[in-house]
């Protein structure tokens, strides 16, 4: 009966032990959004991104999960302090009231998506006069365009999506369509046929260049916290090489 008992107390020792482990560890829970191939619930490690907030989160013992929405619930859920925060987001005066910013955890370029079957070169945005250009909706596209736009350098034609636009782009109704390179590759990939995708190439120009960072919502205690943690989680991975792995990995075909 002793040595029953006394191995009762090392099974409830151990218990006792590895669930203070579990306690000790902390968590964060985020919002995201659909925008291969850096965010999916879809995806191979729920994409780029969410895989580089995953893996300098862990570099600190911090445990992620995910939650994927719309990406108007996502921001919404997040600013509300339901959830602690959202990957990943550009830079807005709203948003910087409501949330602390990361520092960058992709830098992405966007590109003029054509046809082959047009001769199309541009140097500046005073080149594109008589361009009717595909933007997505919700999305920005960086001070210059947003800027030349205003000016009304050129047309925009805005879409409900960026495979919206791509369909678009092929029946004619837009001339150019301006997107992240990454994304545009995805998306050609995913949603059109390969007949359709063999008419469809892109500038080497980028149009502009973007940052996009995780948010914490600053009605959560601690956040300011696990903000720095994680600036200090991504700052390890770049230094390693496995930020610049991520994207290789994408490239060989892990995503």
């Amino acid at each position: 009966m002793r040595g029953r008992l006394s191995a009762l107390v090392v099974v409830i020792f151990l218990f006792l032990g590895s669930l203070s482990i579990v306690v000790a560890g902390e968590s964060i829970r985020l919002t995201s959004g659909d925008w291969p191939p850096y965010t999916s619930e879809l995806l191979k490690r729920n994409g780029i991104a969410s895989y580089i907030v995953k893996q300098a989160f862990a570099l600190q013992g911090v445990n992620v999960e995910f939650g994927f929405f719309a990406w108007r619930r996502a921001l919404t859920l997040a600013r509300a302090g339901w959830w602690h925060g959202s990957s990943v987001w550009s830079w807005s005066k709203e948003r910087d009231e409501n949330f602390y910013y990361s520092e960058p955890v992709l830098e992405p370029k966007d590109y003029f998506f054509y046809l082959k079957s047009r001769d199309f070169d541009w140097d500046s945005f005073d080149d594109l006069g008589n361009e009717t250009i595909g933007i997505s909706e919700g999305y920005y596209y960086g001070i210059p365009f947003e800027e030349a736009k205003k000016a009304g350098k050129f047309r925009t034609e805005v879409g409900s999506s960026d495979t919206v636009n791509l369909k678009k782009l092929l029946d004619g109704r837009i001339s150019l369509f301006v997107c992240d390179l990454n994304v545009g590759l995805a998306v050609l990939s995913r949603d059109l046929l390969p007949a359709e995708r063999k008419r469809i190439t892109y500038h080497p120009k980028h149009t502009s260049l973007m940052a996009y960072h995780l948010v914490l919502s600053k009605k959560i205690p601690g956040n300011k916290a696990l903000m720095e943690k994680f600036n200090n989680g991504l700052a390890e991975l770049k230094q390693s090489g496995a930020y610049d792995q991520a994207f290789e990995d994408y490239r060989g075909g892990k995503y």
